[in-house]
């Protein structure tokens, strides 16, 4: 008996003895990874802090480059560029109005025209790349959909005519049925708001469909729009130019690509303000 006790004291002894060994073991352990992860070789404590910023990291950007945006306009103040010079008037419309032509004519309408000039609308976009060795911001010129303001001057190069025509996407008009734009005189009164111009008061009746509506085949079922234009003239308040206006909205259908049965949609919507 005394033996076998003796032997199960040293059994547990040794039980005892292997049990703290694994303990001390796992402890080695856990303070060797904890070392390798957490501290750097002068035992500081690395700190593992949430991205907040990601501007700068090699993530792809998913958004459109701002030089690929249109940028929308509205339709300037033509008006104080009558009796301008072409450098004045350049300089009246602003960096975003490029002078791309002038030319002499002869006009048998109105010989009182003696040049022509067209200032195009190409709008500067401001872009996010710099240089490294300045810093600058690279100033790109971006072409959306073209606007033009057609010029005519006189023997002295002073603006006595003005012709416009621009996009009405490019100048922030929602999509809309053409009949909803001229139900009433307001599109018309935005217009001549936006160009300065007074206009002498008048009455305004909405036009039917058919008097604005052509149509590919008119004899054909069902019937594809070719075109929808509508154009209104009246006097303005001034005693000097421009004493008219007339303005046309036009709505082009890609009338060749669309087939019978397929919904049309309009290809192309401009505005055409002429003042004289």
């Amino acid at each position: 008996m005394l033996e076998r006790e003796s032997k199960a004291r040293r059994t547990k002894v040794v039980l005892i003895v292997i049990i703290a060994l694994l303990i001390l073991a796992i402890a080695a352990l856990a303070v060797v990874s904890y070392n390798f992860l957490f501290l750097d070789k002068g035992n500081e404590i690395l700190a593992v802090e949430p991205v907040e910023d990601i501007a700068g990291s090699d993530l792809k950007d998913t958004q459109i480059p701002e030089s690929a945006r249109v940028k929308t306009t509205t339709i300037p103040d033509l008006v104080s560029c009558f009796g301008l010079t072409i450098t004045e008037a350049s300089t009246r419309l602003g960096v975003d109005y490029q002078l791309t032509k002038t030319e002499e004519v002869t006009e048998p309408e109105n010989p009182d025209i003696k040049q022509l000039a067209t200032f195009t609308y190409e709008p500067l976009t401001e872009t996010d790349t710099s240089t490294a060795a300045t810093g600058s911001a690279f100033t790109t010129r971006t072409k959306a959909q073209i606007l033009n303001i057609y010029a005519s001057l006189n023997g002295e190069g002073k603006i006595i005519e003005l012709y416009y025509v621009g996009s009405m996407d490019l100048l922030g008009y929602p999509t809309s049925d053409f009949a909803s734009l001229v139900e009433t005189s307001d599109t018309f009164s935005g217009i001549l708001k936006s160009a300065g111009v007074k206009a002498a008061d008048f009455s305004y009746t909405a036009p039917e469909v058919d008097a604005y509506t052509t149509y590919v085949d008119p004899e054909a079922e069902p019937k594809r729009i070719k075109k929808q234009s509508f154009t209104l003239s009246g006097s303005t308040t001034s005693e000097t130019a421009p004493k008219t206006w007339s303005i046309t909205i036009n709505y082009d259908f890609n009338s060749d690509s669309v087939s019978d049965g397929a919904e049309q949609t309009e290809s192309n919507r401009t505005i055409h303000l002429q003042l004289k």
